[in-house]
């Protein structure tokens, strides 16, 4: 199995609709774990993806998109907005790809935030795993509350 990142140009319809297909699969699995669909990112349209000022990171699998990694840089502060894999490529390894390549590459940061819906247990142990250290909730809405993370 042969694994590349690169660069996704989220502006161009095609590799935002494909990102969308992923996105959605991914985050109907959260929800599952979580007991709410009322998940920002299952009710986001292609053209949000496309406008929404992030910058793009996807692993392949031999051709196959099959993980994102969003983010945006805030001065000396690096925010991850998604990291999501399809479930088809669920366990091989693909999350931890993306954040070691952004971390290895982006030197112009001194912090890295990140936040997922609490009882997602599978985000928190594996940004637990990558040393992110929780520091604080955030309530979204009465179905959903967001634990921080930074490191």
């Amino acid at each position: 199995m042969k694994n590349r990142i690169e660069t996704l140009e989220i502006t161009v319809s095609a590799m935002a609709e494909e990102v969308m297909e992923i996105q959605k699969r991914a985050y109907e699995q959260e929800a599952l774990l979580i007991g709410t669909r009322e998940i920002p990112p299952l009710h986001e349209t292609v053209e949000d993806l496309k406008q929404c000022g992030e910058r793009f990171l996807g692993c392949y699998v031999d051709g196959v998109l099959a993980g994102v990694l969003s983010y945006k840089m805030n001065s000396n502060m690096l925010d991850i907005h998604r990291l999501f894999v399809d479930p088809g490529y669920h366990r091989q390894g693909i999350a931890q790809k993306l954040l070691d390549s952004i971390e290895r590459n982006g030197s112009d940061f001194e912090k890295m935030i990140v936040s997922t819906a609490m009882g997602n247990e599978p985000a928190i142990r594996f940004y637990e795993k990558n040393n992110f250290k929780q520091v604080g909730k955030k309530k979204i809405h009465s179905e959903l509350v967001l634990v921080e993370f930074e490191k």
